[in-house]
């Protein structure tokens, strides 16, 4: 894989929970609360359930969804928190339909390319790369 960005995790909770400006949460709290999470198999879940068993806790069992937009609003509407990346959920919080606070010890996602090494590089997917690469500069 060919990462060209990080994405930051953070805890999402509708907009009348107050966390502190720069408040962490840590996996433990978390685990205390109602949590709607991706599905088990999808990468992100996995990602996050990597981050609970690295900290020593389990969840109760979370409400489990396959669509982003369909966990903001469930967690918009206060049936429970999430973990999901920060670009996802920016305008929510900016817009204060939603409350994020970073992670303790923080999570990130990789972003990137996967592709054959079986199969040449065209013109075509080296104008990609280069623009991924690019891309990837512009976020550092």
């Amino acid at each position: 894989m060919t990462a060209f960005h990080r994405h930051e995790l953070v805890a999402i909770a509708p907009p009348d929970r107050r966390w502190r400006r720069g408040q962490r949460v840590r996996a433990a709290e978390l685990a205390r609360e109602p949590l709607i999470l991706f599905e088990p198999g999808a990468t992100l879940r996995r990602v996050i359930d990597e981050w609970f068993q690295r900290a020593g806790v389990a969840p109760a069992l979370p409400m489990e969804l396959n669509n982003t937009e369909a966990i903001k609003k469930l967690v918009e509407s206060g049936l429970g928190l999430s973990v999901t990346s920060w670009f996802s959920v920016e305008a929510e919080v900016r817009a204060r339909k939603l409350a994020a606070a970073r992670l303790e010890p923080p999570l990130y996602r990789d972003i990137g390319v996967i592709r054959r090494k079986d199969k040449p590089k065209t013109p075509v997917l080296e104008a990609f790369l280069a623009t991924l690469d690019g891309l990837r500069r512009s976020f550092e």
